[in-house]
């Protein structure tokens, strides 16, 4: 390893951002709390972010207590998950919604003409 103070600070960066990428986890906490500050009408979003970064915190352990388990957890069944909630389940609602609502729009049809 070089002792270069820059290539040390470049490596270094470089290493942390690998295990923690903050910049996408502090986007979504930001919103969490947002969200439940709007749906609460709270002002102030300062004191609620201790008590939500020590429940993150502590479910982030609970949910993966190990990389290997999360590792496993990815690639076993995220991409299952993953289709069913973001493809299937809406095709779903929308099958459902479709056929929940064509008969009131053939009733208005009949009414009108």
């Amino acid at each position: 390893m070089d002792r270069n103070p820059k290539t040390f600070h470049k490596e270094c960066t470089f290493s942390i951002s690998d295990y923690f990428p903050v910049k996408y986890n502090t986007n979504y906490f930001h919103a969490s709390i947002a969200g439940v500050c709007q749906i609460f009408n709270i002002a102030e979003t300062r004191f609620l972010t201790l008590p939500m970064g020590l429940i993150v915190t502590t479910f982030s352990i609970i949910v993966y207590p190990t990389i290997i388990y999360q590792k496993t957890w990815l690639a076993e069944t995220w991409i299952p998950y993953s289709f069913f909630v973001g493809a299937f389940y809406p095709f779903i609602l929308l099958t459902i919604g479709w056929i929940r609502f064509r008969p009131a729009k053939i009733k208005k049809i009949i009414k009108s003409t």
